[in-house]
């Protein structure tokens, strides 16, 4: 009997939902208005921001292609196919979640103090992904699943290899619970240059570089690409709320930046 396609090339199958996934969610986080669906609970208010957390955090990024990877080049094709299915299943229903009901966070400080990598990294993750499209988590979601399958797949049954089922276990509780402190939970302080928290904290549309927009709720770096060309190509913004002239900048997302934004 003739083997399908998909039997036939599971790296193939791979590659291709690779770039669908990866063209959708970069469109979602695009072109997607700021959510005005804000999630959060108060275990939100129990977890203490850590930078370390960025550790777990893009180590699932090398997690994913090694468990998938190592199963199909170990493993029965079974077992492969027992997690790469319902992953990539449950990752393109949370793109239609996000499409169809977009939700965000607001728990991120606006600055991550420190000069250390930990520190550094924070900030550059926080400029390069911005906290929507949040609800499900695939990083839950996906965590969850790998880890059952570290449990379910016979290959990890060898004692040399069963130290990974709990190492698994690990590394999806880290990445469940990664997420930042709420703003409300800062303590006032300075930063190492021993200029006021607040110097950093307020926003002037009309000189802020990139980093400087991507501190405000809802901007990313997309959107505030968006920002610097529209005041490049129409000059400077009369008042904060001249911003909505830009696209993907709404009035709530505004009424969001209030008491942290200002024009010179």
């Amino acid at each position: 009997m003739k083997r399908s396609w998909l039997a036939r090339h599971p790296i193939g199958f791979m590659a291709l939902y690779s770039i669908f996934y990866l063209s959708v969610f970069h469109h979602l986080e695009a072109n997607v208005p700021l959510r005005s669906i804000l999630v959060h609970c108060r275990l939100d208010d129990l977890i203490p921001f850590c930078k370390y957390a960025v550790i777990p955090y893009f180590a699932w990024f090398v997690w994913i292609p090694f468990t998938l990877f190592y199963l199909l080049w170990k493993a029965p094709r079974e077992d492969f196919w027992r997690l790469c299915l319902p992953l990539f299943s449950g990752m393109t229903i949370a793109l239609a979640c996000y499409a169809v009901l977009p939700t965000a966070l607001d728990l991120r400080p606006y600055w991550v103090p420190g000069s250390d990598v930990f520190a550094q990294t924070v900030r550059f993750l926080y400029r390069t992904d911005t906290a929507t499209n949040v609800c499900p988590s695939i990083h839950v979601f996906n965590s969850v699943t790998l880890m059952l399958a570290y449990y379910r797949c016979r290959c990890f049954d060898a004692p040399r290899l069963r130290w990974m089922r709990p190492a698994a276990a690990v590394l999806c509780v880290g990445l469940a619970f990664w997420f930042t402190v709420p703003l409300r939970g800062q303590q006032p302080g300075t930063m190492p240059d021993s200029r006021p928290l607040t110097a950093y904290l307020q926003v002037d549309l009309n000189t802020a570089d990139e980093d400087a927009l991507c501190t405000l709720p809802g901007v990313g770096p997309v959107l505030a690409g968006k920002i610097l060309e529209n005041r490049r190509q129409y000059g400077p913004f009369g008042q904060v709320e001249d911003a909505i002239r830009v696209q993907g900048v709404t009035p709530e997302m505004v009424d969001s930046w209030a008491g942290q934004v200002f024009v010179s």
